[in-house]
């Protein structure tokens, strides 16, 4: 469970935290207090959240144990987490953030790692991640929606969800814009495989070969601890105005460390 990302954690008692607290404002809930016109909808909506209730516990074991797969290695881990995500938004979007991270975090366990801050001191190139455009576009397109809910269907739960998916979206925006695709320095060079996956921090020396797979990514065969091990980088996390500059200036720096860009 190391690797699990601690906003996993954070998501997972967020949502447990609020199911308590609805389920415990119901059974506090006097319907006897209540004026006698309202009695009847109270009624209806104890029943409605009562039948949820055991679907909702359920949910929260099917999220507990997409993070013990997630923990394990298990690639689709994600799917449960995503399938029991979908029934509890927004709650659970600050749940499905940290399972993301979790994953890539796990995914990409025993090769050596970077902050956003050290991708770019003293680096020669910084190139920006190519989904810094979408997070942009996507969140522009949630905050719309969040405005039309409001003004023009008077929907609580559509402006709640539709909130919860701006925040989302500015949260993806500015990790976009910390976290290069590639930065080059004078030993090395950091690179991120994914968009939720930690930067991954490699010298020189340590790549064994690099392959370029029909201009789309590039593969390469580094030396770790646990022995060498082939990691394909997918040249879509670079923005495509920086795509073949970065191509050009990443061979350049491995061909004068004698491995060249195959």
């Amino acid at each position: 469970m190391r690797n699990l990302h601690p906003a996993a954690w954070a998501g997972l008692l967020f949502n447990l935290a609020m199911g308590w607290l609805v389920f415990s404002g119901i059974n506090a809930l006097d319907i006897s207090a209540l004026p006698e016109p309202d009695r009847a909808t109270a009624e209806q909506f104890i029943q409605a959240v009562s039948a949820v209730r055991p679907i909702f516990f359920a949910l929260l074991l099917l999220q507990a144990l997409a993070l013990a797969l997630i923990a394990s290695g298990r690639r689709y881990g994600m799917i449960p987490a995503v399938v029991a995500s979908f029934f509890m938004l927004p709650c659970s979007l600050p749940y499905l953030i940290g399972s993301a991270l979790s994953h890539g975090k796990t995914l990409y366990a025993g090769y050596r790692t970077a902050t956003p801050a050290a991708a770019r001191t003293q680096a020669f190139f910084v190139f920006r991640s190519g989904y810094l455009t979408t997070a942009r576009t996507l969140t522009l397109l949630f905050v719309l929606a969040t405005v039309a809910c409001y003004a023009l269907l008077h929907s609580p739960d559509f402006v709640l969800i539709s909130a919860g998916l701006t925040a989302t979206g500015m949260y993806c925006m500015l990790r976009a814009g910390k976290h290069p695709a590639l930065s080059l320095h004078e030993d090395g060079f950091v690179f991120s495989p994914a968009f939720f996956a930690p930067l991954i921090s490699a010298t020189y020396e340590e790549v064994q070969e690099a392959r370029l797979e029909d201009t789309n990514a590039i593969t390469f065969l580094l030396s770790t601890e646990a022995g060498t091990r082939a990691l394909r980088w997918n040249l879509r996390n670079l923005d495509k105005r920086d795509k073949k500059e970065a191509v050009t200036e990443l061979g350049a720096a491995l061909e004068t460390h004698r491995v060249p860009l195959r």
